[in-house]
């Protein structure tokens, strides 16, 4: 999949979000900074196939289907204190630039420092 547009990648949020998660900034390992599209999640395969469940209910274009599917089939997943993240370093992050903060606080937090 070529670079996600912001009219896609809010429509992949609302999908995580309609599958009952919290999409999320993350910058995870060996990315430099650079913030990509997570969700916050226990189980990161359960998870995949919630939100993909979650939307093949309410498409009604294969197309769409096989866009989305494109889109999250390379996922990472990382553990961390209280739980773990499943991130797409694919996708960049296209939402609030407070959200990067907010994250980036917590996390150094969690960190204890």
């Amino acid at each position: 999949m070529s670079r996600m547009d912001k009219e896609t990648f809010d429509k992949l949020v609302d999908t995580i979000e309609d599958a009952g998660f919290e999409a999320r900034a993350y910058s995870g390992r060996s990315m430099y900074g650079r913030w990509c599209l997570g969700v916050n999640c226990e189980e990161p395969m359960s998870c995949l196939m919630t939100i993909v469940s979650s939307f093949c209910e309410n498409a009604d274009d294969v197309d769409a289907v096989r866009d989305l599917v494109d889109a999250l089939s390379d996922p990472s997943s990382d553990a961390m204190g209280r739980g773990g993240v499943l991130y797409w370093s694919s996708i960049p992050w296209l939402g609030d630039d407070e959200d990067e903060d907010e994250v980036a606080c917590e996390e150094a937090v969690q960190a204890g420092c």
